[in-house]
């Protein structure tokens, strides 16, 4: 593991018991006005499915859900191989149908054809679907057609009840 994944892992380690007693202190303050359920709470890992690769990337990915809103987290710790011009992989819940939405970011890094990029992904997904579209500008423009490709981002989108 590299240095800087360590730091990461040793960071979440030390602080995770204080997120999750302040997410769980925050919904036990909505459950009593009626708002959240506190049993909608959870979190864990999914293996997405990528698309257009010949190697998938390696990498922590891990989602918590609060109710209906899912944030996930991808730190993809070893490049993938493709010579595809697109970049896809599969989320760990469907997209809450809504006509015309979609859930757009622009967070985090990534690796095309072996070099970092200087603008964060644009990632996209649709209203209905689990496929989540990476894009390596705002503008959706595609990925080198050759080498290696990875990125790192936390992605937040609204699921079905």
């Amino acid at each position: 593991m590299s240095p800087d994944l360590q730091r990461i892992s040793d960071l979440w380690s030390k602080f995770k018991p204080y997120v999750v007693r302040e997410i769980e202190s925050r919904l036990a303050v909505r459950a009593n006005r009626g708002g959240l359920d506190c049993a909608s709470y959870s979190e864990g890992t999914w293996t997405p499915t990528f698309t257009g690769f010949s190697a998938n990337p390696v990498g922590i990915y891990r989602y918590v859900r609060v109710g209906t809103l899912c944030t996930v987290f991808v730190l993809m710790t070893a490049d993938g191989t493709s010579n595809q011009t697109y970049f896809t992989m599969t989320l760990p819940f469907v997209a809450r149908t809504i006509t015309s939405m979609i859930w757009v970011s622009s967070s985090g890094a990534y690796i095309d054809a072996g070099s970092g990029g200087i603008l964060p992904p644009y990632l996209y997904v649709g209203s209905g679907s689990n496929i989540l579209s990476l894009f390596t500008d705002l503008a959706g423009a595609g990925w080198g057609n050759s080498g290696t490709k990875s990125a790192r981002f936390v992605f937040a989108f609204e699921i079905a009840p």
